[in-house]
């Protein structure tokens, strides 16, 4: 009988073990319920997806992942959620989508499209950025641990109410290789080495680069920004594609060689 038992007890154990570890951390949303999540949450992950797409099959345990350590950090701030585009044509058509997986961002009326790699930690640290663009940070030490996290960010040091806030996630949108963040403490600014309130300063891990000025609207911020993180002449690669390339640069001058000499060559021109 004892034996019974505890085989039965160690069952429902791990029955409840299998049970916690499925659990998702995504939300599934259709036309009937959008509109009533979405106002649930300051900020929404959408993934768009269809069953039959093998890149959608893929992704989506990565994406738990990412929408797992979302959680952990931003918890009650935003929601990651799943629309099956199969289920929901209506919605997706609404969305005017180009391809599967995609996903957006929504905050209230405002949307933004990831473009950058299918890669877990890239899209978390967007996510992120898109977060804290909107959101002051006032601990230095959560400030450091970001600025680490990639060659290059950005940090708004802007009143509450000034208009250059909005600019803030429209550059983390088109901009998605760096990491972006609010500040309006000037007691946090002082100790980041910042003392100019209402600029962007460019940051290369945790060392201030330079500060922006004459910063006018999205496009001379972004333009700005990408002369600041990219070098004159970058070497081309596909990973590297979403850095060096942007909307906001109307032309580009590509030099194909065959060995490095020849390159180092035309530098000099």
């Amino acid at each position: 009988m004892n034996i019974f038992l505890l085989f039965f007890v160690s069952c429902i154990s791990i029955l409840k073990a299998e049970e916690s570890e499925s659990i998702s951390c995504t939300t599934n949303i259709d036309s009937s319920n959008i509109d009533n999540e979405l106002s649930k949450y300051q900020t929404s992950v959408l993934l768009f997806h269809v069953p039959w797409c093998g890149h959608c099959q893929r992704f989506k345990p990565e994406y738990e992942v990412v929408c797992e350590d979302i959680k952990k950090e931003m918890s009650g701030s935003i929601m990651c959620a799943n629309i099956d585009c199969t289920t929901s044509e209506d919605l997706c058509n609404q969305h005017k989508l180009k391809g599967y997986p995609t996903i957006k961002i929504m905050r209230g009326t405002y949307e933004c499209e990831y473009m950058g790699p299918r890669v877990g930690k890239d899209l978390f640290y967007w996510v992120r950025s898109m977060h804290y663009g909107t959101v002051d940070i006032t601990s230095i030490e959560k400030i450091n641990e970001i600025l680490d996290t990639s060659e290059y960010s950005v940090v708004g040091y802007l009143d509450v109410d000034h208009p250059h806030r909005n600019l803030g996630q429209a550059v983390t949108c088109a901009m998605t290789s760096l990491n972006y963040l609010v500040i309006s403490d000037p007691l946090i600014a002082e100790k980041l080495g910042l003392n100019q309130p209402n600029t962007f300063s460019v940051f290369n891990k945790k060392t201030h680069v330079k500060t922006l000025s004459e910063i006018i609207d999205e496009d001379s911020l972004v333009l700005d920004i990408f002369s600041h993180i990219n070098p004159l002449v970058p070497d081309y690669s596909p990973n590297l594609s979403h850095t060096i390339f942007s909307d906001q640069m109307k032309h580009y001058l590509a030099y194909i060689y065959d060995s490095p000499e020849s390159l180092e060559d035309q530098k000099e021109v």
